[in-house]
């Protein structure tokens, strides 16, 4: 008798501890791949196009269906006639989407802004190093 009720509790906590894992694979989400979009500057300049006022608006009101975990922004800068980088014009247009996004409701406390300068990420057009890509993680 008491073998049989030993085997018993046994098998019942062997269930229980199957159980268990089987829920703790359960709870992690699947990978979602990251939302990228790309805005870009006139040369010298932050202010923000009706081009990319557009992209900004599709961006908040999704981000009102879906709430993101982060949004990064990764501003470039390429050189100026002077050889010196743009690095500063880069860091205004950063903020400059920073702000129209709060302003459309985002929470800045998910936004962070990292200015990347001069990299081989910029191809051979001065266009590539206008821009601010956005990557939306969710």
């Amino acid at each position: 008798m008491i073998l049989a009720l030993g085997r018993r509790v046994m098998l019942g906590l062997l269930a229980a501890g199957a159980l268990a894992s089987c829920e703790a694979r359960r709870e992690e989400p699947p990978a979602v791949a990251p939302e990228r979009h790309a805005v870009f500057f006139q040369p010298d300049s932050a202010e923000l196009d009706q081009l990319a006022r557009d992209v900004i608006a599709r961006i908040a009101e999704n981000l009102r269906a879906s709430p993101a975990r982060g949004i990064t922004l990764e501003a470039f800068a390429n050189r100026t006639t002077a050889g010196t980088e743009n690095r500063p014009l880069a860091q205004n247009r950063a903020q400059a989407i920073r702000l129209a996004l709060e302003a459309r409701g985002v929470d800045p406390r998910i936004v962070s802004a990292i200015v990347v300068g001069q990299t081989e990420r910029i191809g051979p057009s001065a266009l590539e190093g206008r821009r601010v890509d956005i990557t939306i993680e969710r």
